[in-house]
């Protein structure tokens, strides 16, 4: 009888999770129209009632264009390295991949997260948070150049246009 108890949870568990995968999706289609606070709405609802990696980054993300700093505060304090990791391949991917809106925004994020990153190597980024930031960007970054090396074949790579991400 556990056993069905416990299989019946995995389903569950795992319809959840994709409702909040949908949700995160038409959250972006919503912040692609302009109405970003229904993208929130969405974001939140789906990062609340499972903690849907993407919903609870999406958000924070999007952070970037009006408040790199804090944003990248709140991506170091949220998220453990291979999160990050995990996250940003799949954005550099799309931005390479990828076409339309999400593609651009995906681009444009991580191009302002690689400004951020590159201020904080300066003389006044030497705090102990601007410290921890960057080790976790560095290791973001290797992870990038390991993954995304082999798969781009002709022209730019990843780790051209991203070199001083982290």
């Amino acid at each position: 009888m556990a056993s069905f108890y416990g299989r019946k949870k995995a389903v569950i568990d795992h319809y959840y999770y994709q409702i909040s995968n949908s949700k995160s999706n038409v959250a972006l289609a919503f912040l692609a129209k302009g109405n970003e606070s229904r993208a929130m709405e969405l974001w939140n609802e789906a990062a609340l009632k499972h903690g849907h990696i993407e919903s609870r980054f999406y958000p924070i993300f999007h952070l970037f264009k009006s408040n790199p700093g804090s944003a990248i505060g709140v991506l170091r304090n949220s998220f453990s390295k291979e999160e990050l990791q995990s996250l940003v391949h799949d954005l550099a991917e799309v931005s390479n991949q990828g076409s339309g809106w999400f593609a651009k925004w995906a681009k444009e994020g991580l191009d302002i997260l690689r400004e951020t990153i590159k201020n904080l190597k300066g003389p006044l980024g030497a705090s102990t948070a601007s410290v921890a930031t960057f080790m976790v960007a560095k290791a973001v970054n290797k992870h990038l150049r390991d993954e995304m090396q082999e798969s781009m074949e002709d022209g730019e790579s990843i780790a051209d246009w991203l070199g001083d991400l982290f």
